[in-house]
């Protein structure tokens, strides 16, 4: 209690008269300010200390109509180099001095939040055609945003709505001051007959280079443009493409094969129906492959002993494919007295299963092998609803079941991935062969330590927390005191101590170091990719990941948001200095061994040869990758011998993006080479990788196993 100030909350300030005209603020000052009979500006001080505060607020709600400026004078506001503006009514903020970096540094502000007012000399052009674009006085560099035109919507309301146009942009296109460049604002689409137009792109030309481009939106089609049957629509579809059907009944000479990566989907659930022709009733309807989707249909019209929805035979799926919303409603021979076919036998039509999913018909090299259900109605009287068999993995969510002899079957098959065994486990890393009858264990990933006693065959364990239970397998490792090392099963005698049963009688006592075997099991065979377990394994056969290694960023390397192939940011490299590398360890080593390397890079322009991909100079097995712009011009330990050169990339590469994949590439190929590309913009090459977490990839270790090569995160 020595004075009066130390009660004043952290930031007090004192509050002085409403203000009315521009002025310059002080330190630890509140400024009520009236813009009621106009914009005002507040002027930061020109010199600032840690900590210093200001508070302004509107003092008659007039933000909204007359905005408040606030003046750097030679500082900035959080991080930023611009004047800031604060015009919404009633708003509030407080800045507090942080350094010469960050400058003032806003602690509150009220919604919306304080805003940079940009540089000056802002221009927008919205009328269809090109105009002229000359740059204003002192202006270096400029910013460009363009948006295509969208297409037109397909006639009536038979018709495709047409797509909008995109969004492109372009920051620092170098210019010099009065210099001009040529807008052109795209045309929206129009008609063609029936059918919607795309409309046109828009874009910014700058001394004969093209920046920004933004395509126009697609145009809306018609129905009358449309595919007669949904086989004919199935062979012409490829991956990624999505076929759309309007309401009706279509008879179909099935099976239908829906192609990796296509979707149907019908546009009334209720009202879109497909159905086999009368020849092809005892067909299936559907064979789903990879990444395949089915959506808002009913499936009507198979009979006994098919089904509406198959494996497509060779499937490898990067992603399961998907039923939802579809209604699968089979009859068998119908009566009076049987209007669904329930009860048909002996000479009657049975009514057809719903699913048959045999993981024996997908790729044994596929990464999933699954299927999906939601919101499905299965209607199969006396049938099948979905059978499962050979390994396949179903996942059922919100579906129905009436009159089916069974919902859900599985059946344990003996071939897919069920294999000879139960259990089937991929190997990496692993020298030698396993035979038939020897036993697999998967250990855990680190030994646990403790000291032992031996008297006769019982080996006594004590090790604190050991958390394990009694029938659990452990491999002991006796350091001292001459047990014998191997495989055991334990017996638990409390949370602190376990024993089993030594293979050698003796009397002794030493340190233990152990691990316990999460999986195990019986070798049925091995056909040198997998080894089989006869049965089902004993406990979780976990799939061995790399644990990822951090990236170091040198200089400015860093995230960018600007540009992206996947996710929502990419590596930015400048080309003056910037680069990653893993750290140089053996565990990071690429060893003698062949290697792979793959990225995605986007140059904004490039001149002379650029060194893309190197290896530090280091020892054959500790040498790892360095990724950077130009590292030849950086002398980032560049060797000119044995480079591999793209050629493919000769050209303009503005606003183009282009694939590396290097693979099994010998050792003494040690950087990746542009090649001579002539560009006549400036020679800063924005070197990319596309993708959220730079990561190297995949490559042989030392000892041959396969290694994450590490994760850039800024």
């Amino acid at each position: 209690m020595s004075n009066f100030k130390d009660f004043f909350p952290p930031g007090f300030v004192e509050w002085q008269s409403p203000v009315t005209s521009s002025m310059t603020m002080e330190a630890g000052k509140g400024y009520p300010v009236d813009t009621s009979s106009g914009v005002i500006t507040m002027t930061l001080p020109a010199s600032a200390s840690l900590g210093d505060t200001i508070e302004i607020n509107d003092y008659k709600r007039t933000f909204g109509s007359n905005k408040c400026t606030i003046a750097l004078n030679g500082h900035k506001i959080a991080g930023g180099g611009f004047d800031a503006e604060v015009d919404t009514a009633g708003s509030a903020v407080t800045l507090v001095y942080a350094d010469s970096t960050q400058g003032w540094m806003v602690q509150q502000d009220d919604d919306p939040p304080l805003r940079s007012a940009g540089p000056p000399g802002n221009q927008s052009f919205t009328s269809t055609g090109t105009a002229t674009f000359t740059v204003p006085s002192g202006v270096t560099s400029v910013a460009v945003v363009c948006i295509g035109a969208g297409g037109k919507a397909g006639i009536g309301n038979s018709g495709q709505a047409g797509g909008g146009g995109a969004l492109a942009y372009k920051n620092n296109i170098v210019v010099t001051p009065g210099s001009t460049g040529t807008v052109t604002v795209g045309s929206p689409g129009n008609h063609s007959g029936n059918n919607g137009n795309s409309g046109g792109l828009s874009k910014f030309n700058y001394n004969g280079v093209d920046y920004a481009i933004a395509n126009g939106g697609g145009g809306g089609l018609h129905w009358d443009t449309a595919f007669l049957t949904l086989k004919k629509a199935l062979l012409t579809a490829t991956a990624g493409d999505t076929i759309l059907i309007a309401p009706g009944t279509y008879e179909e000479v099935c099976p239908l094969t829906i192609p990796d990566g296509v979707a149907i989907r019908g546009t009334d659930q209720r009202n879109t129906i497909i159905q086999n022709t009368n020849a092809t009733r005892t067909n299936n309807i559907f064979f789903m492959g990879g990444d395949t989707r089915l959506s808002d249909v009913q499936l009507q019209g198979w009979k006994f002993p098919n089904y509406a929805i198959k494996v497509l035979n060779g499937t490898n799926a990067a992603r399961i494919p998907i039923v939802e919303r579809v209604t699968l409603y089979s009859t068998g021979t119908v009566s009076g007295s049987d209007p669904y076919g329930y009860d048909s036998v002996g000479s009657g039509v049975k009514a057809g299963g719903g699913a048959y999913l045999d993981a024996a018909d997908v790729s044994s090299s596929s990464p999933k092998l699954g299927f999906s259900f939601n919101e499905c109605t299965f209607i199969v009287p006396n049938s099948q609803g979905i059978v499962a068999t050979n390994g396949m993995r179903v996942e059922v969510s919100n579906c129905y079941f009436y009159f089916n002899a069974t919902g859900i079957t599985a059946i344990e098959g003996s071939t897919g991935t069920y294999g000879t065994g139960k259990t089937r486990v991929k190997l990496n890393g692993t020298s030698g062969t396993f035979s038939t009858s020897e036993i697999l264990y998967q250990l855990e990933d680190s030994f646990k330590s403790g000291t032992y006693s031996r008297s006769g065959t019982t080996v006594t364990v004590t090790a604190t927390a050991h958390g394990m239970s009694t029938a659990d397998v452990i491999y002991a490792d006796a350091i001292t005191g001459g047990a014998t090392d191997g495989f055991y099963a334990i017996t638990k005698i409390d949370d602190n101590s376990y024993s089993f049963t030594d293979s050698a009688s003796g009397s002794s006592t030493g340190n233990v170091t152990y691990k316990k075997a999460s999986g195990y099991g019986t070798v049925s065979s091995n056909d040198g990719t997998y080894v089989y377990i006869t049965g089902k394994g004993t406990g979780l056969f976990s799939t061995g990941l790399p644990t990822p290694i951090p990236l170091v960023g040198v200089a400015d390397a860093q995230l960018d948001t600007a540009q992206q192939k996947f996710g929502s940011a990419s590596l930015l490299l400048d080309g003056t200095g910037d680069y990653v590398q893993l750290p140089t360890t053996e565990d990071n080593g690429l060893g003698t061994t062949n290697f792979a390397i793959e990225c995605w890079i986007r140059p904004s322009s490039v001149s002379g040869t650029q060194h893309i991909i190197d290896f530090r100079s280091a020892s054959a097995t500790d040498t790892a990758p360095t990724l950077g712009g130009n590292l030849n011009a950086n002398n980032n330990n560049i060797s000119n011998v044995n480079t591999l050169t793209a050629n493919s990339f000769n050209g303009s590469l503005e606003g183009l993006v282009y694939g590396i994949d290097i693979r099994n590439i010998s050792k003494t190929l040690v950087d990746f080479d542009l090649g001579t590309i002539a560009q006549t913009a400036d020679s800063v090459l924005d070197f990319i990788i596309l993708t959220q977490d730079f990561d190297f990839g995949s490559f042989a270790s030392p000892l041959d196993i396969t290694v994450d090569g590490g994760q850039f995160i800024s």
